[in-house]
């Protein structure tokens, strides 16, 4: 259908593909069928032969352009100037007469792996093969041909492993279960405390997100930077000869060690809430995100990282279009973090030498825990609960 509006309007970036009657051609002509059961107008035919064609068969090829230079099979793609109201009569004619089935993804980050992983896997399905006389077959390039798809991106990359196919299947199961469950968080940052406790727990399962893969090249850079100069400062350490681990499936201690803590945690960022952690060999991280086992203190790095957290964090707030953040630290980590939003909520216990029981080391990471398995269920029973508390 693309194809035929295309070569209506006298695109530069398509030619023909085989005509009816002609070897290749497709059973009534490429352009016979539209969703209204409509013939489309055939112009005089202007392909030449490609380099690869077969006697007697006409391979399409670009007029305009060399192969893999057109913009049908790239999302985003620049239009040439003669396809700009084929552009919008394709999007007109998909929206009338085309219904879709979404399944909703709260997460942007999620969001975007999945459009990945999906790709990658319809490509490599050896079940999920077009007709013969789908309009793809008699296109330039070579990828959307063996693929399947009119589509070149993510072709060839890795398919979706079991984990990332169970998690799709759970928010298929959400999608269709009703209103009650589209809880949005994906604009809601939490921002709380790694762990001394590293002992490991089960894998909660949640799809990998690193954050330097959400920030802009020179916070990127400071992140990698921050965190290679973190683990080189005396008494910090880094065992990467340990297994990588999303973050959640090593932190032991509190405030993941308060009881029901942990799961609210999950099923929040299932609900797409983004959730930071500030580490002081790492620097801040995502909960989902891959680590070695480590070692280090924010004494003995805060001032890497009071340097470089203001720019990283802004940056990642922007990125992410954060409107509302809480933020669950101990003053000293709380130091390196400044206001990320307006409205932001700020819970920092204080501990009182002399006057409080036991230590501020195993005391203030406790009440942050206190205070997060309350947040948490305020969360999941939705915005209003935690704007005005």
């Amino acid at each position: 259908m693309v194809a035929a509006y295309t070569r209506r309007a006298g695109c530069p970036y398509w030619e023909s593909p085989p005509r009816p009657g002609q070897a290749g051609g497709p059973p009534g002509g490429p352009f016979q069928l539209t969703p209204r059961g409509k013939e489309l107008q055939r112009l005089p035919p202007v392909s030449r032969r490609g380099p690869a064609a077969a006697p007697g068969r006409e391979r399409p090829v670009p007029a305009a352009c060399a192969p893999g230079q057109g913009h049908w099979e790239k999302q985003d793609s620049r239009s040439c100037p003669r396809c700009a109201g084929v552009e919008r009569a394709v999007s007109e004619l998909l929206s009338s007469a085309f219904t879709f089935r979404c399944v909703r993804v709260d997460d942007r980050a999620e969001r975007n792996n999945f459009e990945k992983w999906l790709i990658a896997t319809m490509a490599a399905c050896p079940v999920c093969r077009p007709s013969d006389s789908w309009l793809g077959r008699y296109t330039y390039p070579d990828l959307v041909r063996s693929s399947g798809l009119w589509n070149v991106q993510y072709i060839g990359e890795q398919p979706a492993t079991d984990r990332q196919l169970r998690r799709f299947e759970e928010l298929t199961g959400m999608t269709l279960s009703g209103p009650g469950n589209h809880l949005d968080l994906s604009h809601t940052l939490l921002v709380i405390p790694c762990s001394g406790g590293k002992d490991g727990v089960a894998d909660p399962g949640l799809p990998l997100v690193s954050v330097a893969g959400l920030l802009g090249t020179a916070e990127r850079q400071l992140l990698e930077q921050g965190r290679q100069l973190a683990f080189n400062r005396p008494g910090t350490t880094l065992n990467l000869s340990s297994p990588l681990r999303p973050a959640l499936a090593y932190y032991t201690g509190q405030p993941y060690a308060t009881e029901g803590a942990r799961d609210a945690l999950v099923e929040a960022i299932r609900h797409g809430l983004q959730c930071l952690i500030i580490s002081a060999g790492y620097g801040v991280l995502r909960a989902e995100e891959p680590i070695h086992r480590y070692n280090a203190q924010m004494a003995q790095t805060r001032s890497v990282w009071a340097r470089r957290l203001p720019a990283i964090l802004a940056d990642y707030v922007r990125r992410q279009h954060i409107d509302r953040s809480f933020v669950l630290l101990s003053r000293q980590y709380a130091a390196c973090v400044p206001q990320l939003t307006q409205t932001e909520q700020r819970m920092v216990p204080t501990f009182r030498r002399g006057r409080d029981p036991g230590s501020a080391l195993r005391e203030v990471p406790a009440r942050i825990g206190a205070d997060l398995s309350q947040l948490l269920p305020a969360f999941l029973r939705g915005p209003t609960d935690t704007r005005g508390s």
